[in-house]
């Protein structure tokens, strides 16, 4: 090859790395949001489904709460409860979704802890649904801290400020759940949390119904989670304020952030 035609080729090559660039860069730009630089909300594409994500970098995991009950021993129920609950403090909940799987009389179905203190103990039994298909596992925050962990792999400790249980683990150890099926028939709106590389904290929800096995692929791939936690299926919320503010099923644990 001459040297005219190297020189050429290489201005050509330096010019498609350049605008491929900058389109990636409005194209991120458009779609990730952040708030009050306590996190980040996105909403991503991942074969041919949307997912809308939130991230909380570690120095924010401080504004991360898990709320159950009030002062009064009453549960929140709805996010919408929360929010005007929160008012009356004087806080502001700028961030929502829907704890781990939760009984029929809208108890943790497992672990949960609020602010150190324990409300219910860690469930390692056999049974029927989401929350039994193993591994299952404990999503819980220490020592200003997220983690993820296998349910036979969890440890007590005083440190421990929040936790709460739920299954099945989505991703352990960047290892897709081998009992997902790829080709599963069962789909539907579904929601969970994960944890990068770097300690950030990923929650999830999909816009439209999809498979264990692709849920757990969009926290594996898309998000690089080494370890990922399903939270619940098909009445799963997300609250983000301006973005996602229509809210109105009941839960058990709500996980909320706070505006600085």
């Amino acid at each position: 090859m001459k040297k005219k035609d190297q020189i050429i080729l290489s201005v050509i090559v330096i010019l498609f790395i350049l605008f491929g660039f900058l389109a990636y860069t409005a194209t991120t730009n458009n779609r990730v949001k952040p708030i009050q630089d306590t996190y980040r909300f996105a909403a991503i594409n991942f074969h041919n489904t949307t997912f809308d994500v939130v991230k909380i970098e570690p120095k924010n995991l401080d504004l991360l709460n898990f709320y159950y009950k009030d002062k009064n021993n009453q549960k929140f129920g709805t996010i919408a409860a929360l929010s005007k609950w929160l008012e009356t403090q004087g806080k502001r909940l700028i961030f929502a979704t829907n704890g781990g799987i939760f009984s029929k009389n809208y108890t943790p179905m497992g672990l949960y802890i609020e602010n150190g203190k324990k409300i219910s103990d860690l469930n390692t039994n056999n049974g029927e649904g989401n929350f039994y298909l193993k591994p299952n596992g404990v999503f819980l925050v220490k020592q200003g801290k997220a983690e993820i962990v296998e349910t036979s792999k969890y440890q007590d400790s005083s440190d421990i400020s929040f936790a709460i249980q739920s299954g099945p683990m989505l991703v352990s150890n960047r290892v897709v759940n081998p009992l997902f099926e790829e080709n599963s028939q069962s789909i539907y709106i579904r929601s969970g949390v994960g944890i990068t590389p770097v300690g950030n904290t990923v929650f999830a929800i999909s816009n439209e119904p999809v498979t264990l096995y692709e849920f757990a692929s969009f926290f594996k791939e898309n998000l690089g989670c080494n370890n990922a936690l399903y939270l619940d299926g098909a009445i799963s919320e997300m609250y983000v304020t301006k973005f996602r503010e229509n809210t109105k099923e009941e839960f058990s644990v709500i996980i909320g952030v706070m505006g600085k």
